[in-house]
């Protein structure tokens, strides 16, 4: 099924202009809920929904695959004392959905000068320390929120796992839960399942079942 393709064969034969049509010939084919023409906004109806729990199963998918990930490869800021400096710049690269990166190379070279070598020392540094030599960071903004980064990690006191993942409100990416002082907490959403069935075949079904696209009124 082209669901574009779908969507535009409903929006020609069912509008504003063909509900009035039809109330002009018999107004009972619209307020009667067993209708011809009210069965077959109900079955569309139905492939709606099917469209929504296969989209909200895909999300589900997205978002369990990017906890994983987070889980496994990203250090848990619960155990932030102990990092060495190959875990403090993993961590620093998934901050902010990865605004830092530019400045690993810096950041990399400043903590082996300072001789910071484990992630103990991260929330001591200030922003005056970023601004000067071994790091010379010159934008303020980037060397503020850094620094809030780093003492995050003390003053959220962690005792557990929070790498946590979920679309922003629009949908379009993701937001990820670092432990960082800027991230928001998103409750999960609910697990729906089709046992097993895609997309296009729960909507072909649906379709073919109830024969709409040979069924549509003229």
């Amino acid at each position: 099924v082209n669901l574009n393709n779908e969507i535009q064969n409903f929006e020609v034969n069912y509008n504003i202009l063909k509900v009035d049509e039809i109330g002009e010939m018999d107004i009972e084919e619209l307020v009667n809920p067993n209708s011809l023409f009210n069965n077959k906004l109900d079955k569309y109806a139905e492939i709606v929904n099917a469209i929504n729990v296969c989209s909200s199963n895909f999300k589900q998918s997205l978002v369990e695959l990017k906890q994983y990930m987070n889980r496994k490869y990203i250090p848990n800021t619960a155990n932030y004392k102990n990092w060495d400096i190959s875990e403090i710049i993993l961590w620093i690269k998934s901050l902010e959905n990865g605004r830092f990166i530019k400045y690993i190379d810096i950041l990399t070279n400043g903590f082996n000068e300072s001789e910071i070598i484990n992630g103990e020392d991260l929330p001591d540094l200030t922003t005056a320390d970023l601004s000067v030599t071994p790091f010379n960071i010159k934008i303020f903004r980037d060397k503020r929120d850094l620094i809030k980064n780093f003492k995050s990690l003390r003053d959220n006191n962690l005792t557990k796992d929070h790498r946590d993942v979920a679309f922003d409100e629009d949908g379009a990416k993701f937001s990820i839960n670092m432990g960082g002082y800027s991230t928001k907490q998103t409750s999960p959403m609910p697990r729906l399942r089709l046992h097993g069935q895609s997309t296009n075949r729960v909507i072909n079904s649906l379709i073919k079942r109830d024969n709409i696209k040979n069924d549509i009124a003229a």
